[in-house]
């Protein structure tokens, strides 16, 4: 009975060591998503978070158009494209490499969070089906103050996902958690402003693959 109980307490210290090494241990896992709103492509899901709220979206792309997950992971770490892709970012570009992965200069103008500007520190990771991209806010002392005509925002979070799934199609997902620092305006008006833009990304990354082939 002994020698039971310490294989079980080595299984489980196992089991845990695995999960620790080889699973994506993301800022969304464990996140109980409500579907809101769906549409033709575009699937929307939401949460409530502490200071700000989560919103996740999903999308298949159908095989017919010849992409695999690897695929659209390249089309989205091309920061060259980044702007064409969504146009209300004006700008995105990488500041420097480090050892835990790229650090990017982003500024939007999605309004009202109109002139927000944030570095991020951008990461992927992979298993033999899904290729993932993920961010979080990166306030080293080495990057540069915010512009001038800028608000600097510091709690920026998101995760591209793309699968490979068994019948050929590629499953897309997104997801954010980001504080904007609003001025006088409160969730309840944010809100509905914010999860049409999770749904407007998505659809402007779908337009934009479908439209190279």
């Amino acid at each position: 009975m002994k020698l039971t109980h310490i294989n079980m307490k080595v299984t489980c210290v196992l089991m845990f060591i695995s999960v620790a090494f080889f699973s994506f241990g993301s800022h969304f896992d464990n996140i109980l998503w409500e579907k809101v709103k769906a549409d033709k492509n575009v699937t929307l899901y939401y949460a409530d978070g502490d200071d700000c709220n989560y919103y996740k979206t999903e999308a298949i792309v159908d095989k017919s158009y010849g992409y695999k997950a690897d695929d659209l992971m390249k089309i989205i770490l091309d920061y060259e494209k980044y702007q064409e892709i969504f146009v209300k970012t004006t700008a995105f570009y990488p500041v420097k490499e480090t050892n835990k992965g790229t650090v990017v200069y982003c500024r939007i103008d999605f309004s009202p969070m109109k002139d927000r500007d944030y570095h991020i520190l951008m990461t992927t990771d992979s298993t033999s089906d899904t290729q993932v991209l993920e961010w979080k806010p990166y306030n080293g002392m080495d990057v540069k103050a915010a512009e001038k005509d800028c608000l600097r925002v510091n709690h920026v979070y998101g995760r591209w996902m793309f699968k490979d799934l068994p019948d050929g199609n590629v499953k897309l997902s997104t997801e954010y958690y980001n504080n904007w620092e609003y001025k006088n305006l409160s969730m309840k008006i944010v809100t509905p402003f914010e999860k049409d833009v999770a749904v407007n990304n998505m659809k402007a990354f779908l337009r934009y693959i479908l439209r190279k082939k």
